[in-house]
């Protein structure tokens, strides 16, 4: 799932991912609550809505910033058949940003923008093939 306000971004990232051959299904959501209303929908949903493995997630997004799409998501995490990989994809890494993500267990890695062929397959190599 990519999770990104940005309709450029969210498009190009679906290509890159696709083309990575890693993904049956790419589901993508500009807004942090759409994202967590799919999660919610597609947790309940028997053969209806896949649900994600993994969930790149940008932080930086008007009203639901990625962080409090985060604190959402610990409240809810619990419904969910499984507890994907989360990413945060960000234009630009700070330290707040390390200390937070390394400090919140639901976040397996930190990226820059834009997401690679290359960062994908690191993300599954480490991540997805433990699952």
């Amino acid at each position: 799932m990519l999770v990104d306000d940005d309709m450029l971004t969210n498009f190009v990232n679906k290509i890159v991912v696709e083309d990575a051959e890693v993904a049956n299904h790419v589901v993508r959501h500009t807004s942090a609550e759409a994202a967590l209303q799919y999660l919610l929908d597609s947790s309940g949903s028997a053969g209806g809505l896949p649900f994600p493995n993994l969930i790149f997630l940008d932080l930086g997004m008007p009203t639901v910033s990625g962080w409090e799409f985060i604190n959402r998501y610990k409240l809810v995490k619990k419904k969910f058949p499984i507890q994907p990989v989360i990413v945060i994809l960000t234009v630009k890494i700070n330290l707040k940003d390390i200390l937070d993500s390394s400090n919140a267990m639901e976040i397996s890695d930190l990226y820059t923008k834009p997401l690679t062929p290359q960062i994908i397959h690191n993300i599954v190599n480490q991540y997805c093939a433990l699952k």
